[in-house]
């Protein structure tokens, strides 16, 4: 489980290869429950039924229904006269972050019956209501301490500046785990009336208490509460010591900066806070200490010297720009790098060639930088004496270049470089890679004769990936030939190849080929013959290619529906669309691969909109997908409309295709995306998240989510939503998420910086293979995550795989909780 009580999701990280296949380990789980039509009707009958034992069956299932009939039917449960009924029906609400809630449950604050209080203030949390704020603070004197408890976390939701009188006249509560629960709620409220009561439980007798007093004061944003805080640093409990330094470093307190210095001097957990603090506090005895830890090779400080701001790069600048000693030196490069200074390429070159920067440290620093720029000098290191710096420079340049912007001027130096390690395999195979990150044609006469025959099998099949990456060379002929080989590898290498860079006049051979060829081969060979048909306006290779579909099954025909559907004639969409009349497997395969053609998106558009209100959730999930990519601004009503899809793989494509279409369409609205933040799933509230932060939009509710939420996915993704804000009370709320979430994942995203995609999209297919299997699983539930941060969800084709076929450049998630839709 998770800190906050909702289930841990699991993660997979992978790297999107260059149009390439990805394979991306997952779980396996169950989707959404099925319900059986006619189950809402039922226990809507069951909950009129003069038998309580009925009602009370009835009421355990409400969380099984869709969300219209679940909140219909609970809130009628909550009235009931049978108190089981009405636990029932609470414990549903607060399931399904029921709204309205709230005013059905406030009577219960006066119940003899222990169970419905506290139920009634854990439900008024979520779905707070106005007029029990009076009624929650008298509750804060009841015999059970679960319900002071309940009643203060309420009271703090409650955003009602009322709440804070009876919170602060129950800061002496007899109990630690009230006590504590007042300070969290009145620091919710952020109403300053509770700084000097709650800098008096900075030295309570429980550890707990003292920890919430702590983070209340960084929360509540009161520099009155520095001296107090300074305090809390002689704390014996070294969690309280590095609390305290957040909330120091939250209130940019300049008149604790020594007292945090002399925190560095603390162990790592403590001085790694003290960091941090100096950081935020930014000014010059902040950043003299900060220097002065990187001049003795203390790396932590580089990220915080990166994120300081202007003054802190100022000064990283005349660092470079003197004679400093190179531990010093090197970390200020890195600095300078991370933080994207327009000057930092310029400036690291400079010290390397002064040589107060070693090489493998001012190439990491290019690296960091992402400048273009520094190439030339990257690439003058391949060749250098040592192999680190070698490795170094390989990497650098990897990172640095990129196929879609082709640069043949680093031809010259990889292939020089490629001569002098005749006698150093790995090197070779690297320098083969970096002349396809080229993108240039000049790369093609190195790179065929490595490609056609090689002793080493290992550098063909790179040799035939890089040839791969080169648009409109003339490479046919060598990619063809390699289909040849009796390796797997290379054979595979050339078919990916070709389905990136084939020339239409590559189709009719991949037929002919695939008349001849039997079993997995027609697999590949389809698979590669889908980058000529991308580009043939031949009417008989198409001809041909459907008569190779009518004899598919398989993993053979998913690959020749996705091959096809990268036709540019619209005749080839207008028969896939009537073979997908006929099948659903076919249906949600072509469902997620038309439109990938630009002349053919009209039939693909009149296709997609009818299959968006598909039966089959599996077409509908892919089609709405699709419709982000290739729809028009009339299709936002649909998308809005999906958002309440049953199924929660719709939904949430629903949001991350309206986040796509609204850009494209300049038409942002981020409205219904907001409402759909409350949706009882976790992944619809995550893909809401996501949307928003892709459209670069804001709702308050999504600090609710980053604070609240039992989904460590949702509030991961509303911190990434939040980035960047101007809002006060959006970074105040990234500031406390920094500082208290326990979950890694999400504590960092609440420190990271806004998403900045590059524009460029790939096309990729991920195979999904089930955790502890050895091949994709056909049909298995996935969810991705793209790399401008949009959630993707479906189910696999039948290959195990499904296509993506406008993936933005970046790093790709493929993860999976372990109940999809869950709360």
């Amino acid at each position: 489980m998770s800190p906050r009580g909702g289930p841990r999701t699991r993660w997979r990280r992978i790297r999107i290869a260059f149009g390439g296949v990805v394979v991306g380990l997952m779980l396996t789980a169950p989707a959404e429950a099925f319900v059986w039509p006619g189950t809402a009707e039922r226990i809507e009958r069951a909950l009129g039924s003069s038998a309580p034992a009925e009602r009370r069956v009835a009421a355990a299932r409400l969380t099984e229904l869709p969300h219209g009939s679940a909140r219909r039917l609970t809130l009628i449960a909550l009235r009931d006269a049978d108190v089981e009924v009405r636990v029932l029906a609470g414990e549903a609400a607060l399931a399904l972050r029921l709204e309205g809630a709230g005013r059905e449950v406030s009577g219960w604050l006066g119940d003899s019956d222990k169970r419905l209080r506290q139920l009634a203030c854990e439900v008024l949390a979520v779905s707070p209501e106005p007029q029990a704020v009076p009624l929650l603070g008298r509750v804060l004197g009841d015999p059970e301490v679960g319900v002071r408890v309940a009643a203060a976390r309420a009271l703090g939701s409650s955003a009602d500046g009322g709440a804070v009188g009876p919170l602060l006249g129950h800061l002496d509560d007899k109990s630690a785990e009230a006590r504590q629960a007042v300070i969290e709620a009145l620091s919710e409220l952020a109403d300053t009336r509770a700084v000097a009561p709650v800098i008096g439980k900075i030295q309570d007798a429980n550890l707990t208490v003292r920890l919430a007093a702590v983070r209340a004061l960084g929360r509540l944003g009161d520099r009155r509460a520095a001296s107090a805080l300074v305090l809390a640093l002689r704390d014996p409990e070294r969690s309280v010591r590095v609390a305290a330094l957040s909330a120091l470093g939250s209130l940019r307190a300049e008149e604790a900066t020594q007292a945090v210095v002399t925190a560095l001097e603390g162990e790592s957990v403590v001085s790694q806070a003290a960091i941090q603090a100096l950081g935020q506090i930014g000014n010059e005895a902040a950043l003299q200490a900060l220097f002065d830890a990187l001049a003795v090779g203390d790396t932590r400080v580089t990220p915080v010297l990166a994120a300081a701001g202007e003054k802190a790069q100022e000064r990283l600048r005349e660092c470079l720009a003197g004679q400093s000693p190179r531990a010093l030196a090197e970390g200020c490069a890195s600095a300078l790098a991370l933080a994207r200074d327009p000057e930092a390429p310029e400036r690291v070159v400079a010290a390397l060639q002064r040589g107060i920067l070693s090489p493998e440290a001012g190439l990491k620093a290019l690296g960091e930088s992402g400048d273009e720029r520094a190439l030339p000098t990257v690439l003058s290191y391949l060749s250098h004496s040592s192999s680190p710096v070698r490795r170094e420079a390989m990497r650098v340049a990897e990172l640095l270049m990129s196929p879609s912007t082709p640069d043949g001027r680093a031809v010259e130096p990889i292939v020089q470089a490629l001569r002098e390690a005749r006698r150093r395999p790995n090197e070779r195979r690297a320098l083969v890679s970096l002349l396809g990150r080229t993108g240039s044609p000049r790369a093609v006469p190195t790179l065929s004769p490595l490609a056609r025959r090689s002793d080493d099998a290992g550098l063909r099949a790179v040799a035939l990936e890089a040839l791969g990456r080169i648009q409109g060379a003339p490479v046919d002929e060598v990619l063809l030939g390699a289909l040849d080989s009796p390796l797997g590898a290379v054979r595979l290498a050339a078919a990916l190849s070709l389905s990136r860079v084939a020339s239409a006049k590559a189709g009719r051979p991949l037929l002919q080929r695939m008349q001849r060829a039997s079993g997995r081969e027609r697999e590949l060979l389809a698979l590669a013959l889908g980058g000529a048909l991308a580009r043939s306006k031949d009417s008989q290779v198409l001809d041909m290619a459907f008569d190779a579909l009518g004899h598919a099954v398989g993993r053979e025909r998913e690959a020749l529906l996705d091959a096809l559907s990268r036709s540019p004639l619209p005749v080839a969409t207008e028969r896939l669309t009537k073979l997908g009349a006929e099948s659903t497997p076919d249906r949600a395969t072509l469902a997620g691969t038309l439109g990938q053609a630009p002349k053919a998106r009209g039939a693909a558009r009149a296709a997609l909109r009818g299959w968006a209100l598909d039966p089959a959730p599996e077409v509908r999930a892919h089609a709405v997908w699709s419709l982000g990519q290739v729809g028009e601004e009339r299709d936002l009503a649909l998308l809005t409309r999906a958002l309440k899809d049953p199924d929660h793989a719709v939904a949430g494509n629903a949001a991350g295709s309206l986040a796509r279409l609204q850009r494209r369409t300049k038409r942002a609205k981020p409205g219904p995306l907001c409402d759909a933040l409350a949706d009882p799933r976790s992944h619809v509230r995550a893909a809401s998240a996501a949307a928003l932060a892709a459209l670069g939009a804001r709702c308050d509710a999504l600090r609710e989510r980053l604070l609240r939420d039992p989904s460590e996915l949702v509030r991961e993704r509303a911190a990434r939503a939040l980035a960047g804000s101007d809002s006060a009370a959006d970074r105040a709320a990234l500031t406390r998420c920094a500082a208290t979430e326990l979950t890694s994942s999400v504590a960092v995203a609440c420190r990271a910086s806004a998403l900045q995609p590059s524009g460029v999209t790939e096309r990729v297919l991920v195979h999904v293979v089930p955790l502890g299997g050895t091949a994709p699983a056909p049909s298995a539930p996935f969810t991705l995550v793209l790399a401008d941060g949009l959630l993707r969800a479906g189910v696999a084709d039948r290959r195990g795989a499904v296509v993506e076929w406008a993936a933005p450049r970046g790093s790709l998630e493929l993860i999976l909780p372990p109940a999809l839709g869950a709360p």
